[in-house]
């Protein structure tokens, strides 16, 4: 069965968005050299959009993964999808569909995909964006077609492109003078919540004068990790789990999120940091060209390396899951009914999991001879057996 409007629906919706690639990082195995575009190549190819949807993209026997937010690290998505395999095994046999297999690098690829699917704004109302324009008190400044006070720019006549990371840098890059102008007006700062940032931007775009086609990608994380760290921003944030007394860590955050959705929680916390600032006499950073969507994107993917995994926790998952019973000790001679794991996990970032997916329906039927239950990988599981078993081949060299 071929979905030929949803597809289409599908490309408009992804082509434009994702990058190409996605910048490996120094010590993180190379995690984030998944390629979402190519992902979302193999989503389509390989049949996934058969029984899931993209915001209503694709098919509806599986949930609409567009409609979920995957804030977990890429190990924590490989168990999901090895935790569901047997289900979506029957279902491509009901459905006549081959069951997919992946190469390790195309793995990653549909990973990353999956990653980064909510980091672009879902469509926003701009009915509520109207009322909270009003609600957030944005009229007592900004004049609307030439009607209201003139405080600020009138925000419908804008030359730049109405995206949501130029409505993001523009109000971080104004934020000190807006503070300073509701302060004199009595005005306590607006605060964003849920979509309502999203809400918002929709109706700035919708009451632009001088609409803008301009498509933004995604930006690079590694240039926002520099910005992160130029920007004087680490002095006070962690996010590579290094302690900070003046700020929560990023990383354990979670800020998953979409653009304006990040946006407005940073804006929700500029009247404090400003504070800091000045406390510290710290200079207050500006942006410009792409460095907001550079900086937003590392944000947003501070989760997605997540924490190292621990060996020793591995080891006990190794045998609690009964792994042992077909692959043996991992790294050590012996019997074995299945290869050896800890040889597997070296092929590729996400350790054993592209083998594991791969070889599931002939795992399943050797545990029902014998009586296993599938195995279900919760939390760092899949991280802490993917330590477990790298570690096992490094003592085994």
């Amino acid at each position: 069965m071929i979905f030929s409007k949803s597809l289409a629906r599908f490309s408009i919706f992804t082509l434009a968005i994702l990058p190409a690639s996605l910048l490996a990082q120094e010590k993180e195995e190379n995690l984030l050299d998944g390629n979402p575009v190519h992902g979302r190549e193999l989503f389509v190819s390989k049949s996934c959009i058969e029984c899931h949807s993209v915001r209503g993209a694709g098919g509806s026997v599986g949930p609409d993964l567009g409609l979920k937010v995957f804030n977990r690290s890429v190990y924590e998505i490989s168990g999901i999808l090895w935790n569901h395999s047997p289900y979506m095994s029957r279902k491509m046999r009901q459905m006549g569909v081959r069951r997919p297999q992946f190469e390790p690098s195309e793995m990653l690829d549909l990973v990353s995909f999956l990653y980064f699917l909510n980091y672009f704004d879902p469509p926003g109302d701009v009915q509520l964006g109207r009322q909270l324009w009003v609600e957030k008190k944005c009229s007592s400044c900004h004049p609307v077609e030439g009607e209201g006070p003139k405080l600020a720019p009138g925000l419908d006549k804008m030359q730049s492109p109405t995206t949501s990371v130029f409505l993001a840098q523009s109000m971080w890059n104004h934020g000190s003078q807006m503070l300073e102008t509701l302060r004199r007006m009595n005005l306590d700062p607006p605060a964003f919540r849920g979509t309502e940032m999203v809400d918002l931007v929709a109706y700035i775009r919708h009451i632009n004068r001088n609409p803008s086609r301009q498509l933004f990608s995604l930006g690079e994380p590694r240039q926002g990790e520099r910005l992160f760290r130029i920007n004087g921003c680490a002095s006070c944030h962690a996010a590579q789990g290094a302690a900070r007394a003046s700020a929560p860590d990023l990383r354990a955050a979670r800020l998953q999120a979409s653009v304006s959705q990040i946006a407005g929680l940073m804006w929700n916390h500029l009247p404090n940091m400003l504070s800091r600032m000045r406390q510290q006499q710290m200079r207050f950073p500006t942006f410009s060209g792409q460095d907001m969507n550079h900086l937003i994107s590392y944000l947003y993917s501070l989760a997605y390396v997540g924490k190292p995994g621990d060996p020793q926790k591995g080891a006990t998952v190794y045998r609690e899951k009964q792994c042992l019973s077909c692959h043996g000790e991992p790294g050590k001679p012996g019997q074995r009914i299945g290869p050896d794991l800890a040889k597997a996990t070296l092929q590729s970032p996400l350790g054993a999991a592209p083998f594991m997916w791969n070889h599931a329906v002939e795992m399943e039927g050797y545990m029902k001879e014998r009586n296993i239950l599938w195995p279900r990988f919760e939390g760092t599981q899949m991280a802490d057996l993917q330590a477990y078993l790298k570690a096992s081949a490094a003592k085994s060299k």
